[in-house]
């Protein structure tokens, strides 16, 4: 019973990557303004990110992001 705690431990960090995302947080490390755009699936919504500002996503049920502008 040796590999038992090794065993659990894998299987508890396994447990933690394959955990969906709830929320991301976005930062613009750029100099310029960038638009941010969310796809939710049925719902989609853009919001402009200015240099150096973040912004934190709920993707409870997943999300697309994409980043345009400059």
């Amino acid at each position: 019973m040796r590999h038992t705690p090794i065993t659990a431990a894998f299987l508890a960090c396994t447990m933690l990557v394959a955990t969906p995302a709830l929320a991301i947080t976005v930062t613009n490390q750029d100099k310029g303004e960038h638009t941010l755009m969310v796809d939710k699936g049925e719902a989609q919504a853009t919001q402009k990110l200015a240099a150096g500002a973040s912004a934190e996503i709920e993707c409870k049920e997943g999300c697309e992001l994409r980043v345009t502008g400059s």
